[in-house]
């Protein structure tokens, strides 16, 4: 049972949690928990932060994320650009075309899996791993 604790609020009769899990199968195993120990919960909403499936990296490659990580920290996408792509392809001892497509290819999986996403679907909430 692995999870965060953002929020909590109670009154004398009621206590409302507003916890984080990673999956949610750490969340099926707090509920399990509780029920277990005769502790009556009610899961008011779920939020997913991604596609389902996309996992915490939002469908984004080890590759892609680590390139599109260093690309934003070495000011890539900074204006005037404080580092270039043949730099990063250098730091990664890969082709200036790879940086280009892995870095191509990590903002159009971002995008696809949290703003298109977002409005494919509108009944599904969606909350950022960092609200």
């Amino acid at each position: 049972m692995e999870g965060q604790l953002l929020s909590a609020t109670g009154t004398n009769q009621t206590w409302e949690f507003e916890v984080r899990f990673l999956s949610h199968d750490k969340l099926s195993e707090f509920y399990e928990y509780c029920s277990n120990a005769h502790i009556p919960v009610e899961v008011g909403r779920i939020y997913n932060p991604v596609r389902p499936g996309t996992g915490m990296w939002y469908g984004v490659s080890e590759p892609q994320r680590k390139a599109l990580m260093r690309a934003v920290e070495g000011g890539y996408y900074s204006i005037p650009r404080q580092t270039s792509t043949q730099e990063l392809a250098d730091e990664f001892g890969i082709s200036d075309q790879a940086v280009t497509e892995r870095l191509r290819r990590a903002i159009e999986t971002l995008t696809e899996n949290t703003l298109i996403a977002m409005e494919e679907d509108p009944d599904t909430e969606f909350e950022t791993p960092d609200s």
